[in-house]
Order: C-alpha cells, then sequence, then structure tokens
C-alpha cells in the first residue's frame, strides 16, 4: 500500500484513521467482553 503519495488523498487519510482509531477501541472492548465470558 502507498499511504499519503497523493496529496489530494490527506484528508481521506486522517478521516481512515479516526475510524481505525474507534475501530481499535471497539475491537478493544469486544476483547475484554469475550475475555470474560471465556473465564
Amino acid at each position: 500500500m502507498q499511504l499519503g503519495v497523493v496529496p489530494a488523498s490527506r484528508p481521506a487519510a486522517s478521516r481512515s484513521r479516526e475510524m481505525n482509531r474507534s475501530a481499535c477501541t471497539a475491537h478493544q472492548i469486544s476483547g475484554h467482553a469475550w475475555m470474560k465470558a471465556g473465564s
């Protein structure tokens, strides 16, 4: 993947970075829920 090669894609890149951060947080929360359910 080539990230940040095109200057015009910069706003979209930062937007996807925000989405990735929230998705990562949701993944961690669901991960903790899975660990609690397993133990």
